[in-house]
């Protein structure tokens, strides 16, 4: 004899000259035989599929099991997958250059700058100099000095004849007799020196070699930067 339970409606099998079972084998529910539900269990159709092979143990008498509700899956959280970069979109990204001023290090453009103004300044410095020289050789004097070594003195000097009056100075180094010509300012006759042109321009001279030697150096560094820029712009342009 078969019958439904009404609570979780499993299909319970009887053998015939047994008696049914006082509770659900499944959800624990109890089975009385005065209830008018329990009598109407009875009456159900038969069910000719046989009995399962096993069943679950019995929970001890007087014990009803308490029915518990299916709780629902949990869902399975998707892992979106990131889209892989596109090979080209690598390959066009030109790859960043390291910044050597923001890193701290001197830029070497602002120290060919400066370099070039300084060659600048020396070198405008030196033509100042040597103009300057030059319009005071034009305002002098010329004449001749003999060298000399006066009584009581072991330095040699150059003494030379302006308007009448003997003027003299110190040229160390130099043998006596040696005459020697000389440059003496019209106005203060005193105040002469040795007519020789190396020595009159070789400090204007020197400031302006410094000068054109400083802004060689500049436009060498510039030349050199503007090369190098132009090599590593042609393989980014193929």
């Amino acid at each position: 004899m078969n019958f439904t339970c009404q609570n979780c409606h499993t299909l319970i099998t009887i053998v015939p000259g047994e008696r049914p079972p006082p509770w659900c084998s499944k959800c624990g529910a109890d089975f009385k035989p005065d209830d008018h539900r329990f009598a109407v269990l009875f009456e159900s159709p038969r069910d000719e599929r046989p009995p399962p092979p096993s069943s679950p143990p019995r929970p001890p008498a007087g014990r009803s099991r308490p029915v518990l509700p299916a709780q629902p899956a949990a869902p399975v959280a998707e892992v979106a997958e990131e889209p892989a970069a596109e090979p080209e979109a690598r390959e066009a990204a030109p790859a960043k250059r390291p910044d050597r001023a923001a890193g701290g290090a001197p830029d070497s453009a602002f120290g060919l700058k400066l370099l070039a103004a300084a060659g600048a300044v020396c070198l405008a410095v030196g033509i100042m100099m040597a103009v300057q020289k030059s319009e005071w050789v034009r305002g002098c004097g010329a004449a001749a000095g003999v060298v000399v070594l006066p009584e009581g003195k072991g330095t040699p000097v150059v003494r030379y004849t302006v308007g009448g009056r003997d003027y003299e100075l110190v040229q160390p180094d130099t043998s006596p007799g040696t005459v020697i010509p000389i440059l003496y300012r019209e106005d203060q006759p005193n105040e002469a020196v040795v007519h020789d042109t190396f020595a009159l321009y070789r400090l204007p001279g020197i400031i302006a070699l410094l000068g054109v030697g400083a802004l060689v150096t500049a436009g060498s560094g510039f030349a050199l930067r503007s090369g190098a820029g132009k090599k590593e712009a042609a393989p980014r342009a193929r």
